[in-house]
């Protein structure tokens, strides 16, 4: 059975307090006003993916409550991992007068404040994306310590094409800029071993509707499906289509994690965490 303990967080919390105080002390003039810093935090607490926001933020307010040294104060706001509502809670943090913000999640949501921020005297620190327009050049304003969709991808079809030696493999991804950068990817490594995806099919974000997935599962002639997405339409999946296909190996790139998905599935089920 393929099991593999997943990190929630995505990073290591040493890591996180350093990557922002690092931050803190290089543009020590943005926080001059303030003794104590303000995190300013809009991410997904409530809906289908509500636990990938509340485990970032209660992770991130563990460490610094935790520290003897570091101190910090936070403001949330829920987006319900939808762009509209990250632009918008964006837009008050700005009123606000609040210069940091911190663990975003999403690709559509940090896509969505992006050209909002691009000119203010504001820092983006660890967002929760792997997107390549926070590692572009002219991104300085952007502090990234989780790894790229494009590294992420590289290891995860290496392990399924070259340790598991599976060729039959397919993609489930979430239709938006996060599923489409990801995809990118996925499909440059299976054509790197002259391979393309036996499957290829969408789910909507914020959506359990997985009907058009699990059909074209169910009767794809297929190894290993990669998804990309939440945890909820993952266990949805994978509950729908394993009595008729039990050896299928399931694969999860890093937004859904073992612990929010192991509970609600078969034991026998075949899953790849990253």
């Amino acid at each position: 059975m393929l099991r593999a303990k997943a990190v929630i967080i995505g990073v290591v919390v040493h890591k996180l307090l350093f990557a922002v105080f690092v931050v803190y002390l290089n543009v020590g003039s943005v926080f001059a006003d303030h003794a104590i810093p303000t995190l300013a935090v809009s991410n997904v607490t409530q809906g289908p993916a509500q636990k990938l926001g509340q485990d970032l933020n209660n992770g991130a307010q563990l460490y610094f409550s935790q520290s003897t040294t570091s101190h910090v104060n936070f403001q949330f706001q829920n987006d319900g991992y939808e762009p509209e509502q990250a632009l918008l809670n964006t837009k008050y943090f700005v009123e606000q007068g609040h210069t940091l913000l911190f663990n975003f999640v999403g690709t559509p949501t940090t896509k969505a404040i992006a050209n909002h921020i691009h000119h203010l005297p504001i820092l983006l620190v660890t967002p929760f994306t792997g997107a390549d327009f926070l590692r572009e050049p002219e991104a300085r304003h952007v502090f990234n310590l989780r790894a790229s969709y494009q590294q992420e991808a590289e290891v995860h079809s290496r392990y399924l094409i070259n340790q598991l030696g599976l060729r039959k493999i397919g993609i489930v991804l979430q239709a938006d800029d996060y599923g489409l950068s990801f995809t990118k990817y996925f499909e440059r490594e299976l054509a790197a071993n002259n391979l393309t995806p036996v499957l290829l099919t969408r789910v909507k974000r914020n959506s359990q509707f997985v009907s058009t997935a699990v059909e074209a599962l169910k009767t794809a002639d297929i190894e290993a499906v990669v998804f990309i997405g939440t945890y909820e339409p993952l266990i949805e999946i994978i509950n729908q289509t394993y009595s008729d296909n039990p050896d299928l190996i399931y694969t999860s790139v890093s937004f859904a994690a073992s612990d929010h998905v192991l509970p609600h599935i078969p034991d026998s089920a075949k899953v790849v965490f990253y």
